[in-house]
């Protein structure tokens, strides 16, 4: 089978990662991957969180290449885990042009009694009203560039919810009465991931 191309689409970059995508995002239905793009302005890139196939990597990549193209896509960000399938994807793409421009590694600690020691003039709340939530909005954008949401009240709603149900909550920093950090933190299946964690610049020692 001939080498799977990537005529009107860039790979822009390949990364070692792979998480539920945000909030807002656009999930493109697919049945070996889970693909996003948010927001949906054409120099966004669709990002691929993972892929999970027994097919060869050569079909499962062009079938992948012919649905991005079919959505649209001009760039597409590609990440990979440790269980993500087919083996030799990845060779495919930097063969086609990918480059891996970071390497993710995941931590773990057993959460007991004790509790973390917080610096001297920084304090960790829940967010709970709506300026902690612009706080974790704000500080999203400006460390990580993301699209600032439209529509603030419905995501105070969807946190509230998590909040309710004890599935998740948002937290944020604070250092001498301004909110500088913020992260995301999911009860599920005895693990609690931390993700979303970003300190503004300022702020960091």
């Amino acid at each position: 089978m001939p080498d799977a191309t990537f005529p009107d689409i860039v790979p822009r970059t390949m990364s070692r990662h792979g998480v539920v995508p945000a909030r807002g995002h656009a999930i493109l239905g697919h049945e070996e991957a889970l693909i996003s793009h948010f927001p949906p302005e054409p120099d966004r890139p669709f990002v691929v969180h993972w892929t999970r196939s027994d097919r060869d990597a050569h079909a499962v990549l062009d079938d992948l290449v012919a649905h991005l193209a079919a959505a649209g896509a001009r760039s597409v960000e590609w990440w990979f885990r440790g269980d993500s399938t087919p083996p030799g994807l990845e060779d495919l793409l930097i063969a086609r042009g990918a480059r891996q421009v970071e390497d993710q590694v995941g931590l773990a600690r057993t959460v007991d009694a004790g509790l973390p020691t917080i610096a001297d003039g920084v304090r960790v709340t829940l967010v709970e009203d709506r300026a902690a939530l612009d706080a974790v909005v704000d500080i999203g954008v400006e460390v990580f560039g993301d699209p600032d949401t439209g529509d603030r009240e419905h995501f105070f709603d969807e946190v509230n919810d998590e909040l309710d149900r004890g599935v998740g909550a948002w937290v944020v920093g604070w250092l001498d009465r301004e909110p500088v950090g913020r992260a995301h933190v999911g009860f599920e299946w005895g693990v609690a991931p931390l993700v979303g964690a970003a300190v503004l610049p300022r702020a960091r020692r």
